[in-house]
C-alpha cells in the first residue's frame, strides 16, 4: 500500500484522536468511579460512627448492635476495595495516555500546516518528523492501559470517519460528521 504524506498525516490525526476521545473517556469513568465509591463509605463509616455514638450510655437492642457491626464490617471492606481498585491510579494513567495522544493529534496539525506540499518521501522535510510522531503513538500504543473493546467501538461509531479516510489532503476538521444535508450537496 502507497499511501502519501497527507494519507498518512490524516490517518494518524484520527486514530491519535480517537485515542485520546477513548482516554478521556475511560479517566471520566473511574473519576466518577473513585467519587462515588468515596461517598459510600463515608456515609457508611458516618453511619457506623452515629450508631455508636448514640448507643453510649445505654444498652441498645440486639438488632441494632449487629447492624452496627456489619456496617462497621461493611465499610471496613469498602474501603479496603476503594484502595485496592485504585480508581484513581486508573484515572491518572488514562489521562495521561489521552493527553500524549492528544500532544500528538496536535503535532500533526503543526505538521502539516508546516509541511503542505510534503508528499512523503525519504529524504523530504516533514517525513521525518511524521516518522517520530508514529513512533511516539507506537509507544503509547505499548504504555497506555488497555481499552475495553466496547468503548473502543463506541467511539469509533461515533467519530465514524469511514467515508473520510483516506484522504489526499489532511483536513482538521475530519472528526466532524458530515451532516446528511452537507453530505449529498
Amino acid at each position: 500500500m502507497n499511501r502519501s504524506f497527507h494519507e498518512n498525516a490524516g490517518n494518524y490525526h484520527t486514530y491519535s484522536a480517537l485515542k485520546c476521545n477513548a482516554h478521556y473517556d475511560m479517566a471520566e469513568m473511574y473519576r466518577k468511579r473513585h467519587r462515588l465509591f468515596g461517598v459510600i463509605v463515608v456515609v457508611v463509616t458516618a453511619l457506623v460512627g452515629t450508631s455508636v455514638f448514640a448507643a453510649l450510655g445505654q444498652t441498645p437492642d440486639a438488632w441494632l448492635q449487629i447492624l452496627t457491626g456489619l456496617l462497621s464490617v461493611g465499610a471496613v471492606v469498602l474501603s479496603a476495595l476503594q484502595t485496592f481498585l485504585a480508581f484513581s491510579d486508573l484515572q491518572a494513567n488514562y489521562k495521561a495516555s489521552a493527553s500524549g495522544y492528544g500532544s500528538c493529534r496536535r503535532d500533526i496539525e503543526l505538521l502539516v500546516m508546516k509541511f503542505p506540499s510534503a508528499t512523503g518521501l525519504a529524504d523530504e522535510a516533514g517525513t521525518l518528523e511524521l516518522e517520530k510522531i508514529k513512533q511516539t503513538l507506537d509507544e503509547l500504543d505499548r504504555t497506555s492501559p488497555t481499552l475495553p473493546e466496547r468503548l473502543w467501538n463506541a467511539v469509533r461509531a461515533k467519530n465514524d470517519l469511514s467515508e473520510h479516510a483516506p484522504k489526499p489532503v489532511f483536513a482538521p476538521d475530519s472528526l466532524q460528521r458530515a451532516s446528511p444535508a452537507s453530505a449529498s450537496g
